[in-house]
């Protein structure tokens, strides 16, 4: 029995960010993409800030905050590491977005799902995976689930 696995790291964004502008580490930051917040510091959480929060709003709830522009380049690379970390555990690896991957399983394997989110974890990266028996019921899981492994069985 084949299912989908859906490989998302939840942190992507904001830990490439500090990796790449290590001088914002403890100070508060958000990303913005088209107009929106895509990510952010923690420590933005309490002042409201979300995913998908307007750009113009996200100015005015937190003005002290670091804005940074988001570009593709920044993420293409580790997004090309997890993808060839994926391959290790299935050949079936289509990327999707940076930080979401879809995986092509032979049955639920846990197992396998288990040490991938271990290998983002490792990483310092916080990433959830999620088995399914289709490609939308895995993204939900994925995204709605907390970091580690979930499994929902096809027929469920």
């Amino acid at each position: 029995m084949n299912t989908v696995g859906y490989f998302y790291i939840r942190n992507l964004f904001f830990v490439q960010a500090l990796r790449l502008y290590p001088e914002l580490t403890g100070r508060p930051f958000w990303i913005e993409r088209n107009g929106r917040v895509l990510a952010h510091s923690p420590c933005l959480r309490q002042e409201g800030f979300r995913p998908g929060l307007p750009a113009r709003r996200a100015r005015r709830i937190a003005p002290q905050a670091e804005r940074l522009a988001y570009r593709t380049e920044d993420y293409r690379e580790i997004h090309a590491l997890f993808c060839h970390i994926a391959t290790r555990f299935t050949p079936l690896v289509e990327p999707l977005h940076p930080g979401e991957i879809f995986l092509g399983l032979r049955g639920p394997d846990v197992d396998a799902a288990r040490a991938l989110a271990a290998e983002a974890r490792d990483l310092g990266f916080e990433a959830a995976v999620a088995i399914a028996g289709s490609r939308l019921t895995a993204r939900l899981l994925g995204r709605l689930s907390g970091p580690g492994c979930s499994v929902l069985p096809p027929q469920e």
